[in-house]
C-alpha cells in the first residue's frame, strides 16, 4: 500500500477546523450585512421633519453581537427553568426508593427522580385508557343500546321476546340510580337513561309482550372481573361485573349496592320493570340470551360522546367505564371485545406515540390490578403527547374543586390551576396532570407516583409541595431586563 505523503496526515483535521471556523463566523457576517444593510437604508431614507434628539442611539454598544441577550425570551426560559429545577430539589429528597417523579415545561421534561422507574400506578393508568379510547374509537364516538324483536307487533301485541342488544354503553342506567348514588355519595353524574328505550317501545304502540325481556351482551366476553383481582373488589363494589350490557353498574339494589349475579339478565329485568310502569305487560319476565339478526328495531338509545365518558371516568375514577371503555378498543381495532385484544391496541398505540415502554406493564384499564407496571417518564411522555387543551385534559379533576380533588389542594396556590388523576392502591399513592403557568401562556406537565408503606400518608407532603412550586413557574425576570443593554457614551 502506498504510503501518504508529507503533511496529509494533518490535512484532514486542518480542514475541518478552518470549517469550524468559517461556519462560526456565519452568523457574525450575516449580522454585520445586516447592519449595513440597515445603516444604508436609514442614510438613503429621506430624514423626518423634525427628529427627536434621541432618535438615532449614539455610543458604544456593550452587548456582543453573539450574546444570549440578544434573544431575552429565550434567555427568560432558561432561567425561569433553573429557577424550577432549584424550587423542586427539596421535593426531590422526599421522594423514595421505588418511587418517581417528572416535570416538564410545555412539552420539554426538565426535572426527574427515577423517571424510569416502574411503578405501580394504581387509577393512573386510566390516563392510558383514556388517550387510546380518544384516538381508537374518536371523541364524538357514541355507544348504541337497542330494542329488537323477531316481529313487528300487532294490534299492540308483541307476540315472542323483546331484545334489550348492549354495545358496551359504561353509564346505561336509570333516573332512580342517579337519586341513589348522590344520596350515598356514589359518585355518577349522568346515565344514558334507559327510560328513553320504554318510552320508544310504548311509543311504537306496544301493551303486550307474549315472551320475555332478553338481555343481549354478546358484544363483549363474559370476563366478569380481571382475574388478578383481589376477591374483595366484587363486594367492595370497586368493579363489575362486567359485561357489555350492564344498567346502573350492575347493581341489583342500592341500600346498601350489590351486585347482580348476571348484568345482562339483570338489564333485561330493569327494562322490564319501567315497560310495567308505563302499562306495558310482559309475561315472561327478564333472560338472557341472543337476539335474532333480522327483526324490526323498536328503539334505540345513544350514550354521550367518548370525550364526556372519558371525562366522566377521570373526574371520578369510574373502575367500570374504563375496562368497558378497554374492551371497545378491543372491539374497534383489536378482533374482539376483551381485555386482552383491548390491550394489544393500547400497547402497539403507545408505541407507535414513541411512548417508553421498558419497564411497563399492561394488565387492565382501571389501575385496580396490583401488577400494573407504568413509569413517570412514559405518564409525562403520554400527558405531552395529548396535551393541555384535548378532552383528556379537560376531563381532569381539578384541584380544589371537582371530583377525586374536590376536597385536596383546597387552600394551595393550586386550587383551580392544577388539573391531575389522582391514584390510590395499598401502597400507592398517584398524580399526574398539567398546572396552568402563572403567565398564563405556558403548561408544566408533571407525574408523581409513589410506591411503599404508607404511601398514601407519605404522599400528601409531596402533593402540597407540588402545588405550591409548579404554579410559581415561569419566575424570571421580564424580558426587556434580559435584553441588550444599552449603548454606553463614546
Amino acid at each position: 500500500m502506498t504510503p501518504d505523503r508529507p503533511g496529509r496526515t494533518v490535512r484532514g483535521p486542518a480542514r475541518i477546523a478552518l470549517f469550524l471556523a468559517v461556519l462560526g463566523l456565519v452568523p457574525l457576517v450575516l449580522l454585520v450585512v445586516a447592519h449595513r444593510a440597515a445603516a444604508e437604508r436609514v442614510e438613503d431614507a429621506e430624514p423626518p421633519s423634525s427628529p427627536p434628539a434621541a432618535a438615532i442611539p449614539t455610543g458604544r454598544v456593550t452587548t456582543p453581537l453573539l450574546s444570549a441577550r440578544r434573544v431575552p425570551a429565550a434567555l427568560q426560559r432558561d432561567v425561569a427553568v433553573q429557577n424550577l429545577r432549584a424550587a423542586l430539589l427539596p421535593v426531590a429528597a422526599q421522594v423514595p426508593t421505588g418511587s418517581c417523579l417528572g416535570v416538564a415545561v410545555d412539552g420539554r421534561p426538565v426535572f426527574g427522580v427515577n423517571g424510569p422507574a416502574a411503578v405501580m400506578p394504581a387509577s393512573n393508568m386510566k390516563l392510558v385508557t383514556a388517550a387510546v379510547a380518544l384516538d381508537a374509537l374518536g371523541p364524538a364516538y357514541r355507544f348504541t343500546t337497542t330494542v329488537k324483536s323477531a316481529a313487528a307487533p300487532v294490534g299492540g301485541r308483541l307476540d315472542g321476546d323483546l331484545y334489550l342488544v348492549g354495545s358496551g354503553d359504561p353509564v346505561l342506567g336509570t333516573a332512580d340510580y342517579l337519586q341513589a348514588a348522590k344520596r350515598l355519595h356514589y359518585p355518577q353524574p349522568f346515565v344514558t337513561p334507559l327510560e328513553t328505550l320504554a318510552d320508544q317501545i310504548k311509543a311504537a304502540g306496544v301493551t303486550h309482550v307474549s315472551g320475555r325481556v332478553v338481555g343481549d351482551d354478546r358484544h363483549f366476553d363474559a370476563e366478569r372481573y380481571v382475574p388478578s383481582w383481589p376477591a374483595g373488589y366484587a363486594t367492595a363494589r370497586e368493579a363489575g361485573p362486567l359485561g357489555a350490557l350492564m344498567v346502573n353498574d350492575a347493581a341489583a339494589g342500592f341500600s346498601p349496592f350489590r351486585n347482580a349475579a348476571d348484568p345482562a339478565t339483570h338489564a333485561a329485568d330493569e327494562l322490564t320493570a319501567l315497560l310495567e310502569a308505563r302499562g306495558v305487560t310482559v309475561e315472561g319476565g327478564a333472560t338472557r340470551g341472543a337476539a335474532p339478526v333480522a327483526g324490526p328495531t323498536l328503539g334505540h338509545v345513544q350514550s354521550r360522546p367518548v370525550s364526556e365518558l372519558v371525562g366522566e371516568m377521570l373526574t371520578t375514577s369510574d373502575a367500570n367505564t374504563a375496562e368497558l371503555l378497554l374492551k371497545q378498543i378491543g372491539a374497534a381495532k383489536g378482533g374482539a371485545g376483551t381485555r386482552a385484544a383491548g390491550l394489544a391496541v393500547v400497547r402497539s398505540t403507545l408505541q407507535r406515540w414513541g411512548i417508553p415502554l421498558t419497564g411497563v406493564h399492561l394488565v387492565d384499564g382501571s389501575g385496580l390490578d396490583r401488577g400494573n407496571r407504568l413509569t413517570c417518564d412514559a405518564i409525562l411522555a403520554l400527558l405531552d403527547h395529548v396535551g393541555p387543551n384535548g378532552p383528556l385534559a379537560a376531563g381532569l379533576p381539578v384541584a380544589g374543586r371537582t371530583g377525586t380533588l374536590a376536597t385536596e389542594l383546597r387552600e394551595s396556590p393550586a386550587a383551580g390551576r392544577l388539573r391531575a388523576k389522582t391514584g390510590t392502591l395499598t401502597g400507592a399513592k398517584a398524580l399526574s396532570g398539567f398546572v396552568d403557568a402563572a403567565d398564563g401562556r405556558r403548561h408544566v406537565s408533571f407525574s408523581y407516583v409513589q410506591n411503599g408503606p404508607a404511601a398514601d400518608a407519605a404522599a400528601e407532603p409531596v402533593w402540597t409541595a407540588l402545588g405550591a412550586i409548579l404554579t410559581t413557574y415561569p419566575q424570571a425576570p421580564a424580558a426587556a431586563a434580559l435584553g441588550p443593554t444599552a449603548p454606553v457614551a463614546a
